[in-house]
């Protein structure tokens, strides 16, 4: 084992390991350990509870322990190791199904962003042969289903604050932020009960002090009564600042498929009165 050692906050850039050397990443709840040696890696991970106090956890170390036993743990036997590794971070594998703590009205001819973070898969690759290892969630959300029985989809669960303040958003090494740009152009007030994102559609980008975010969507609603209409804006949302393309979307699809994905984001109000 290298007895080289050295700490780092930068969690996304790419990583030389020699042989017999074992790198240890922290990002947010998860945990990740990566060992090489000439024929093999050994890769094995631990997700903590997605509590608020490691949301902002960053660090890439070298010359460390052995992962603990809880540890989920694999090993990937090839002809020969390259020593470039990357953690790369990809929006998650499913649509969201984003319900507020707190019920959000946005009244008639009235316009509001909300802020919703969500957490991150981690792409493991091997530069040299651009093989990816394995995908990690970095906090993994509960499943739900979104649609009817025989006309929808496994989805994830999301509660969210839905923050209007770009400056309440904690920082989170984990998760990437969506604004949602809403206009209720409608004679009645639009509640947000329940929204379906379908994130694998959206790209990622890296801004300014490090946040992870996706392009923003904007959400219209021009008649009472009618399903509102949902927009995607191309490129980084103004308030990541200077932002670089972390990965393309997931999903490529033609625009009719994307929209009518889209469209149906809101479900009906589980409210009565």
């Amino acid at each position: 084992m290298s007895r080289r050692s050295q700490a780092s906050a930068d969690v996304w850039s790419v990583r030389l390991l020699a042989a017999g050397e074992r790198a240890l990443w922290r990002i947010g709840p998860l945990a990740i350990w990566l060992e090489r040696t000439e024929i093999e890696w050994r890769l094995a991970w631990l997700r903590e509870p997605d509590h608020a106090e490691l949301a902002s956890r960053r660090c890439f170390e070298t010359g460390v322990e052995p992962p603990p036993a809880e540890a989920e743990t694999v090993r990937f036997v090839l002809r020969k190791t390259g020593e470039r590794v990357r953690m790369s971070p990809v929006v998650p594998d499913r649509s969201l199904v984003v319900s507020p703590r707190t019920p959000v009205l946005v009244p008639s001819g009235e316009e509001a962003t909300l802020f919703v973070s969500a957490p991150v898969w981690i792409d493991v690759l091997v530069e040299e042969s651009a093989r990816l290892l394995r995908q990690i969630a970095a906090a993994r959300p509960s499943d739900t289903w979104f649609g009817s029985v025989l006309d929808g989809e496994l989805s994830y669960a999301l509660l969210t604050h839905g923050r209007s303040r770009l400056e309440e958003m904690p920082e989170a090494t984990h998760r990437a932020i969506t604004p949602m740009r809403i206009h209720n152009q409608a004679d009645e007030p639009l509640e947000l009960d329940q929204v379906n994102l379908t994130v694998p559609f959206l790209s990622l980008f890296r801004g300014e002090r490090g946040r992870l975010w996706t392009e923003a969507v904007v959400l219209r609603r021009e008649e009472a009564g009618e399903m509102a209409r949902l927009e995607v804006r191309p490129g980084p949302p103004v308030e990541a600042g200077e932002a670089e393309l972390v990965h393309e979307p997931r999903s490529r699809a033609e625009r009719g498929r994307l929209v009518r994905a889209f469209n149906s984001w809101i479900l009906p109000s589980r409210r009565e009165g």
